[in-house]
């Protein structure tokens, strides 16, 4: 990551993922923000009757949200999406568990992290971060 804000959400949304993982063996999509004190805060996305959106527009509604948190008062210094995805990772044949950190910072381009992971008898091993260009969602 190219600013220690960045890397701090980061490192604090696989944290929250993995513990997630852990106690309750996954998680709904959620947004990890962070205030330009360090105040951070986790948002959790809720459809029409309170329930988790579907997977598919989990995304949207959390960028909703962290966007009207980012116009209150003195805003966000990053943001990230944090989703239980399946993806085909490099070198790989087939599509594995991975924690997708959707980093956003107002002013840089987004990038999007992959943390794959193994979750076996409550215990989380989560391998090497893999980084790619991610999709303004936030910050636009």
């Amino acid at each position: 990551m190219a600013h220690p804000d960045c890397d701090h959400v980061l490192d604090q949304a696989v944290h929250a993922a993995v513990e997630h993982l852990e106690k309750q063996g996954g998680f709904h999509p959620f947004a990890m923000t962070l205030k330009p004190d360090g105040e951070m805060a986790i948002l959790h996305a809720a459809g029409d009757d309170d329930a988790p959106p579907p997977p598919e527009e989990a995304d949207d509604v959390l960028a909703a949200g962290v966007t009207a948190a980012s116009q209150d008062g003195p805003g966000l210094s990053a943001a990230a999406l944090v989703a239980d995805v399946q993806a085909t990772l490099p070198d790989a044949d087939a599509p594995s568990d991975a924690i997708r950190v959707l980093v956003q910072r107002p002013g840089e381009d987004p990038v999007a992290v992959f943390a794959p992971y193994v979750l076996t008898d409550g215990h989380c091993e989560v391998g090497d971060l893999i980084a790619s260009p991610g999709n303004r969602t936030i910050f636009a």
